[in-house]
């Protein structure tokens, strides 16, 4: 039996970003673009989206995170 964690997404950076609300750093062009958390850049996947549009992390798939509008 695995202990049980207060933070159990500690070691899985990219599933503690689910839910967060960032902006776009990078277009999403052809399915893929960037955002900027604090001092790290992160790959993103999603529908066509200009720089700037402010999404939402839904998923992660390894280190890429997928995303959704917002709005």
């Amino acid at each position: 039996r695995e202990p049980t964690s207060d933070n159990p997404t500690l070691t899985r950076r990219a599933e503690a970003l689910i839910g967060r609300v960032v902006p776009l750093e990078c277009a999403i062009v052809n399915g893929h673009g960037r955002v900027q958390i604090a001092d790290a850049y992160w790959d993103v996947t999603g529908p066509e989206l200009p720089v700037g549009t402010v999404v939402r992390i839904v998923a992660s798939r390894g280190t890429s995170l997928m995303v959704e509008p917002a709005g």
